[in-house]
């Protein structure tokens, strides 16, 4: 059974997953969304002087589950809201979703965003595109635990991220505030965690770095250790579309931007008129 680690360092924060057979995966989170990274963290700097824009988005560009991964998806949920009531639940605005990247963006810019990975998208083959479950991991993430289903990272999701990182390049801005997500008048505001992983998504979590995984709730020490030492069934994940999606709180995909659908593309990606 693996457990929980902390690693601190001034000015950053590495987190380890639950660790499974052996296997840990280590993640980085900053604790506000302007620090500078020691150099002793291996990170570059985010120095307090950079720009914050004032109208900033927060989006994910993500793959949409098919239905066997979703309903597994919801499954986990359920069971861990029983525990963990204040975790977020599935619904129309929490939808199950497999980032492929998130960005700060101008929010003037946001339909041009839309047209860019549009054309990406067209020019892709989303209909043909798998990927394999392996585990469930969780991570330390503002006093709780994140937990998710992993997936493994297939070539061409990684050519996807690739071509999107250089299509959405004119409208990133490297820094962003809670402001930047959406929140319901009765929650709080995105954590500084939140806001620090989209900052540091581009380079901590692209190319190699990459863990294709859908978040699947919070949950307490126990009840995730308990989870996580459950055997695993190996899912082939037929993706059924690709959406843009405003970031909420635990990275979840509040509002929906933009999607596509992979049967409004033939075999060779292009759209169906």
């Amino acid at each position: 059974m693996g457990t929980l680690s902390h690693l601190t360092e001034p000015g950053c924060c590495l987190v380890a997953p639950l660790d499974l057979h052996g296997r840990s995966r280590w993640y980085t989170a900053g604790f506000a969304w302007v620090v500078v990274m020691l150099s002793g963290c291996g990170l570059s700097p985010v120095v307090a002087s950079d720009p914050v824009p004032a109208e900033v988005t927060a989006i994910v560009v993500a793959l949409v589950p098919d239905a066997a991964l979703r309903a597994q998806a919801l499954a986990i949920n359920t069971r861990l809201r029983l525990e963990t009531p204040r975790g977020y639940a599935f619904d129309a605005t929490h939808q199950p979703h497999i980032s492929v990247l998130q960005r700060y963006v101008l929010t003037a810019d946001l339909d041009a965003v839309r047209t860019v990975v549009g054309q990406v998208v067209a020019s892709e083959d989303p209909a043909s595109w798998r990927l394999q479950t392996n585990e469930r991991y969780a991570i330390p993430w503002d006093g709780t635990n994140l937990v998710s289903i992993m997936m493994e990272p297939s070539e061409p999701v990684l050519r996807f991220q690739r071509r999107l990182m250089d299509a959405l390049a004119p409208y990133t801005v490297p820094l962003g505030t809670a402001a930047a997500f959406l929140t319901m008048p009765a929650e709080p505001p995105a954590s500084a965690a939140t806001v620090a992983y989209v900052g540091r998504f581009v380079p901590d979590a692209t190319g190699d770095q990459y863990n294709p995984h859908l978040s699947v709730g919070i949950g307490g020490d126990e009840q995730v250790r308990e989870l996580l030492a459950e055997p695993v069934a190996a899912l082939e994940v037929a993706p059924v579309g690709v959406a843009i999606y405003q970031l909420g709180d635990f990275g979840a995909a509040r509002r929906e931007l933009a999607a596509w659908r992979t049967s409004e593309f033939d075999r060779g990606g292009r759209a169906s008129e």
